[in-house]
């Protein structure tokens, strides 16, 4: 991967599904912003293994590790190390099921070389089941047992992880569509909302047709995109002491009807970088947006089968080695 002469590289990481291959096999690709002259896409396609297809539902990202659920089993890999690793899905494979979404993250112990790395697995319904998965020991153990979740009824639409802890945000239709913010604690094993209900924050209103999307603001902040439904513009979110305050607001013209944010970041001047995925064209456009409100658009050819595949997350590149790796 180029380097940005000192800037910390950031990319959007996006399996496209081919809809011509009878396999339905994935390409993994980052997309990122190449800022030392006029922006420009920095665009990479990678495989995480040499050979086979491999078919990718979701994608996860941690410390520049990448955790890709293949739905039968998970592939964790350092691409810039070109490193992976295959992980059985939970203590018993055969119960997985196609609710069940997955966060990485770490107990930290002082440095990034040294944190215990593990990985959540839990089930979007409203009893659900969790498991913890230890890279050292290798196995999975089922921690807790939650009922009457009131997270999420149905797939997370975004997640992220920051300082060791995953996040997802999600809907739930048993309560009037509300919106909440879940986090899992790995050195407690439990989960702990951020928001039961994040209409009540300072936000305001939220409707189950608006666009959401997590982030990572500087590296250490909490992020989210909001964009009403028919209203046009996007307004970033960044949580402070427990509240949300207002970073931006933008206008991206032409957005094609029902748009899906897998990524987004702010460049260190400032920038607004957004992945946009198109549901009627599947394809992703990238734009980046500047103080002033200007706006470049960059397109990425892309034939996602919205059935499938189409996830995308934020990405920043990293020596780690993946955790238990043998070549």
């Amino acid at each position: 991967m180029s380097h940005m002469h000192g800037r910390e590289e950031q990319f959007t990481v996006f399996n496209d599904v081919s809809t011509v291959s009878p396999s339905l096999c994935s390409t993994i690709s980052c997309v990122g912003m190449n800022f030392n002259d006029e922006p420009r896409l920095n665009f990479q396609v990678f495989k995480p293994l040499p050979s086979s297809d491999l078919l990718v539902r979701s994608v996860f990202h941690c410390d520049g590790l990448l955790l890709m659920d293949m739905r039968t089993k998970l592939l964790v890999s350092n691409p810039l190390l070109k490193q992976a690793r295959w992980i059985k899905c939970g203590s018993n494979p055969e119960f997985d099921h196609p609710m069940d979404a997955y966060g990485l993250g770490y107990v930290s112990n002082g440095s990034r070389s040294c944190n215990d790395y593990k990985m959540v697995k839990f089930r979007c319904t409203e009893d659900i089941r969790a498991e913890v998965y230890d890279f050292k020991s290798d196995c999975w153990k089922v921690v807790v047992v939650v009922k009457n979740y009131i997270g999420f009824s149905g797939l997370p639409v975004s997640s992220v992880c920051l300082r060791g802890t995953p996040y997802w945000i999600g809907y739930n239709r048993y309560l009037n569509r509300t919106v909440s913010i879940q986090s899992f604690d790995f050195s407690k094993e439990r989960f702990e909302p951020l928001f039961k209900f994040l209409h009540h924050s300072s936000i305001g209103p939220i409707q189950w047709q608006d666009s959401l999307s997590l982030g990572i603001f500087r590296g250490d902040h909490l992020s989210l995109l909001h964009e009403p439904r028919l209203k046009g513009r996007i307004h970033i979110w960044v949580m402070r002491e427990k509240d949300w305050s207002k970073l931006m607001t933008v206008a991206i013209p032409q957005l094609h009807k029902f748009p899906k944010y897998p990524s987004y970041f702010i460049e260190n001047n400032g920038k607004l970088v957004l992945s946009v995925r198109h549901f009627v064209t599947r394809a992703i456009s990238i734009y980046v947006v500047g103080e002033n409100q200007e706006c470049q658009k960059f397109e990425c050819y892309s034939s996602m089968e919205p059935s499938i595949g189409g996830s995308g997350c934020y990405y920043v590149p990293s020596l780690l080695l993946v955790p238990g790796f043998s070549s």
